[in-house]
């Protein structure tokens, strides 16, 4: 009985380490006592001898990150990189027995081609080239080995996609440039206040400027209506002493006469007054008209 239960026990450890299944995207290699099998296995159930055992490799799409490489440029600014990769496992049994650590290896491929292309480069155009960093990075991943091939293929690896993340100056120089960008901004802000200093000054001096011309025109205009106004009345006046002299140049002398005698009439009214009569024709007819009047008198 107790042979009977072994021999179960031992046909079920043979059956349970006779068989083995692969994930969906992914491959198996079988080991024989440390030596690997030529024969990969594809995703499914599979039978295999009990002393076999079954290395299972995913052949999905991965990422890995690589953080903190320091290249340094062209114009010896150190900078800090951060880059990552997304590749896939294109060979299991390259991937498992071509190289002792395949990440480690590709991390360090990348690295050192990283050094050789931003050292080509000053600061400037490291961070204002990083997509034609990216394509030369991914370009040189998949076509720099021997004979154009994926230089990662020689340990089962395809990358697909390279990105550099970050591509900085250390802290030491970010610093110096963020002071320089403090005191250029400190220096446009100064000019621009300078200039927007200027443009008011000259907003205002041309705006008084204008205002005194306008100022000026208002009493030229003035000057000009009260010259015309005086050349107006003179004129009016000039007129009108032409039209008196030539209506008493129509009128009758003995009018005019009459009118003399009248005035004398009137001067010699009064008490106080003396009136010197001319020995002209007019003063003949004053008499005569003094000595009618005295007659009259009497």
């Amino acid at each position: 009985m107790f042979i009977i239960i072994t021999l179960i026990i031992l046909l079920l450890i043979v059956g349970i380490f006779s068989f083995t299944i692969i994930p969906p995207n992914s491959e198996g290699q079988l080991v024989r006592f440390g030596k690997p099998l030529d024969k990969t296995l594809e995703s499914g159930f599979h039978f295999k001898a009990p002393w076999d055992r079954a290395l299972k490799v995913s052949l999905a799409q991965r990422t890995t990150h690589l953080n903190d490489l320091a290249p340094i440029t062209k114009d010896n600014a150190m900078l800090q990189v951060d880059a990552s990769l997304t590749y896939h496992v294109s060979d299991a049994r390259k991937f498992l027995y071509a190289n002792d650590d395949p990440l480690e290896t590709m991390d360090s491929i990348v690295n050192a081609y990283l050094r050789g292309e931003i050292g080509r480069r000053d600061m400037a155009e490291c961070t204002s080239d990083v997509t034609e960093i990216n394509k030369a990075l991914l370009q040189y991943l998949q076509d720099g080995g021997a004979n154009g091939h994926s230089i990662t293929a020689q340990f089962g690896i395809k990358v697909d996609f390279a990105n550099i993340d970050r591509i900085n100056p250390n802290e030491k120089i970010q610093e110096s440039m963020d002071k320089k960008i403090a005191a250029d901004n400190e220096t446009s802000a100064a000019i621009i206040t300078a200039e927007g200093q200027k443009k008011v000054k000259l907003t205002n001096a041309n705006a008084e400027k204008e205002m005194q011309a306008i100022v000026n025109e208002k009493e030229l205009a003035q000057a000009i209506n009260a010259a015309k106004m005086t050349e107006t009345e003179a004129t009016a006046n000039a007129n009108a002493i032409r039209i008196e002299n030539e209506a008493f140049a129509d009128v009758n002398p003995k009018y005019l006469q009459n009118r003399q005698i009248d005035s004398y009439n009137h001067l010699a009214d009064g008490e106080n007054n003396t009136v010197i009569v001319p020995s002209d024709a007019l003063g003949s007819d004053i008499a005569t008209y003094t000595a009618l009047q005295a007659s009259d008198a009497k």
